[in-house]
């Protein structure tokens, strides 16, 4: 099992069929990753995080210590927000010790739909165990352009 401790996550808006695709969770930029829960609880609290339209580039994939993720680089449409992470993608599939494939690349590459989403929700979640849990999610919080964090 990977460990990523209490993480910061911005998603897709809810019923977007991105949604369809993630093997169990919720597909994800990691905004923050490696934190304590009160690490995670102060900067969820104290910054502002806005939605923006993403557009994904290209599909990876990436296996380390038996933990193989295949993801979607992804770039803002207009300007970055303040929240917006180094090298940010958006997290389709996980699997523990198998590699995913040159075919699983080429199935995304052809099939996923929407290739620009509105990253509307962002989440703290305890990412421990089976990634199949992760979506015990901690603090939710939903763009709401008319409110102020």
């Amino acid at each position: 099992m990977k460990s990523f401790q209490y993480c910061i996550w911005a998603l897709p808006e809810k019923g977007h069929e991105w949604y369809n695709y993630p093997n169990g969770y919720y597909p994800h930029i990691t905004i923050k990753s490696k934190l304590s829960l009160d690490e995670a609880f102060l900067y969820f609290e104290k910054n502002h995080f806005e939605e923006t339209d993403i557009i994904v580039e290209d599909f990876n994939k990436s296996l380390s210590g038996g933990f193989s993720a295949l993801y979607a680089n992804v770039k803002c449409v207009y300007e970055k927000p303040v929240w917006w992470p180094d090298n940010a993608h958006v997290s389709f599939c996980y699997k523990y010790t198998e590699p995913f494939t040159k075919e699983h690349l080429e199935y995304y590459t052809k099939n996923m739909p929407k290739k620009k989403v509105k990253i509307k929700e962002f989440l703290l979640v305890r990412c421990d165990g089976h990634f199949m849990n992760w979506k015990n999610q901690i603090l939710s919080r939903q763009y709401d352009r008319h409110s102020i964090f």
